[in-house]
């Protein structure tokens, strides 16, 4: 089915190709029926900048002039090549990196007259979780574990959830990029249950993403255990290629096809405008004998099973990070000073286990209750302060060009060095996060500074004030 609510241009995304226009044009010759263009909200401070972007110059208030000139271009194009069969949309996909987060999706939304949100996380603890395998790493060495950043992940997801309550839900189980075999436990499986009976309420859409598959995982986002409680839940699916230029609209949608008759899913939904102009859902049925799908070649020529067509794009398990020796987390940007967390004094951060976690202000994503009004959706489900201490200040690391991350670095459009900061973090044996119970083993990040072209070696039982 020829529908896709989620994509980015190299206009407007550093990470991605091409024009936008080529994007719509790629779109309409393929003649899908609903396109939308979800280009990335603005990230607010300094710290959040990628490489590519500090490289070039930018700034958040950069950012936020790209992100209007999005705007103002898409709705030129949406205008200029819109076509009886195709219907183009503006879209907006949310970034979650901070509470205040949400408060500005909201007066972005209102402000631009958005026609609908692709609701996403990408950050647990600040950091962006999917770039590569060592940020990655990075935040499980932090937070002690893989179990730890998916259970902060999808508190996140519920909150940002509960808020925006956005059309669209974008790639739900993002946090299983680098981590496809980790399994789902009982308690991050009541996340997921619960986030998915929410968007049940509210009548989202889950999107069914195949960039999942660019990224050589076994399907797309999301993952079959999750697709059935979601088809249990009788969850609205539509359908993204997460298109990041051109060349990826419609990617692997023959294997996404697949994956549809697999599990019994015939129907999908899209978005539409009425006379008033108001966004309706609008439903499509039998989807798999539509002729888009032959008509653009992606039904394979060659008879095979959906199973088979699948396997093809397996991915070969990436083990959790199990107590590195060496957590380097290199920061073009964002002064930074790491100290044991019972070296800090603020009683804010540090909180006795024994206290009760739901009258303390979040100050993480995920981390904490939100601030919505039935605290007691979270209780069962909490990250304590002692598995997330992070402070406020934050940390930007590292953006490779790491083939399974989305930010492929571009050499022919990204002129000159940049020189980075690099953290050493050394883990000793018998040391750092463990239980998830110790205040005295574990890490804040702070306010702080570190001069550039800086190495420093932080040991556990060391306070630095760098």
């Amino acid at each position: 089915m020829p529908i896709s609510l989620h994509s980015h241009s190299g206009q407007y995304c550093q990470h991605a190709h091409g024009q936008l226009e080529q994007v719509i044009q790629k779109a309409i010759a393929m003649e899908f029926t609903c396109f939308g263009l979800s280009e990335h909200m603005p990230r607010s401070l300094d710290r959040d900048l990628y490489p590519e972007e500090v490289q070039l110059g930018m700034s958040p208030s950069s950012l936020s002039t790209t992100y209007q000139d999005f705007i103002t271009e898409a709705r030129r194009l949406i205008s200029q090549c819109q076509t009886p069969t195709t219907t183009l949309l503006l879209g907006m996909e949310t970034e979650y990196i901070r509470i205040s987060d949400l408060d500005a999706v909201s007066t972005l939304r209102a402000l631009h007259n958005i026609d609908y949100i692709v609701g996403s996380v990408h950050h647990v603890a600040e950091i962006p979780l999917d770039y590569n395998e060592e940020m990655y790493a990075s935040i499980e060495s932090l937070l002690g574990g893989t179990e730890t950043v998916f259970r902060v992940y999808f508190n996140a997801q519920y909150e940002m959830l509960k808020q925006l309550k956005p059309e669209v839900v974008g790639h739900f189980d993002l946090v299983r990029l680098f981590r496809p075999e980790h399994g789902l436990s009982d308690v991050v499986m009541g996340l997921i249950e619960r986030n998915i009976e929410w968007i049940a309420e509210y009548g989202g859409l889950v999107e069914i993403n195949s960039r999942a598959l660019k990224k050589n995982l076994g399907s797309p986002y999301p993952f079959r255990d999750i697709l059935q409680k979601m088809i249990a839940n009788k969850i609205k699916f539509t359908l993204s290629d997460d298109s990041h230029g051109p060349n990826d609209v419609a990617m692997h949608y023959d294997k996404l096809r697949d994956y549809l008759i697999e599990n019994n899913i015939t129907s999908v939904y899209s978005l539409a405008k009425d006379q008033d102009g108001k966004v309706t859902v609008k439903e499509h049925s039998n989807i798999s004998a539509h002729p888009f799908w032959s008509k653009n070649c992606l039904i394979p020529s060659v008879e095979s099973t959906p199973s088979e067509s699948l396997a093809t794009a397996t991915r070969t398990a990436t083990s959790p990070a199990s107590s590195p020796d060496l957590v380097a987390v290199v920061r073009p940007t964002s002064p930074l000073s790491i100290k044991s967390a019972s070296s800090c004094a603020s009683p804010r951060m540090h909180a006795s286990k024994h206290n009760s976690m739901s009258d303390i202000e979040p100050k993480l994503p995920g981390s904490y209750p939100s601030n919505n009004s039935n605290r007691s959706e979270m209780d069962s489900s909490l990250v304590s302060e002692s598995e997330l201490v992070v402070s406020e200040a934050g940390v930007v690391h590292n953006h490779s060009d790491d083939e399974v991350g989305d930010h492929e670095k571009k050499e022919e459009e990204v002129k000159g060095e940049v020189e980075e900061e690099v953290v050493v973090v050394e883990k000793q044996p018998d040391l750092g996060v463990k239980s998830h119970e110790s205040l005295e083993e574990s890490y804040i990040i702070t306010a702080g500074s570190v001069d550039e072209e800086e190495f420093v070696i932080v040991e556990p039982d060391d306070a630095l004030d760098c």
